[in-house]
């Protein structure tokens, strides 16, 4: 088996990763973003993650993200 650091699989997965505080603001991105969304680097740091949530999926994810600390949101879920 192989170890990868939390770094490495952050920055290597598929998926659009973030962390953002609790007032929804970005504080880290993986660089799929950037690639997928076409967002310049540095630009989504202005922007609360609710911004880039689908409209219809906008409550749901306030009501889950607000459920606590440190919670991993998985947003396919969310629109289901």
């Amino acid at each position: 088996m192989v170890a990868i650091s939390t770094e490495q699989f952050f920055n290597q997965s598929l998926e659009l990763n973030c962390i953002a505080n609790t007032d929804g603001m970005f504080l880290k991105l993986n660089d799929r973003w950037f690639t997928i969304l076409e967002y310049r680097v540095g630009e989504l740091h202005s922007k609360p993650l609710l911004d880039c949530v689908h409209l219809p999926d906008n409550r749901s994810t306030r009501e889950t993200g607000s459920t606590g600390r440190n919670r991993s949101i998985n947003f396919d879920e969310i629109s289901q």
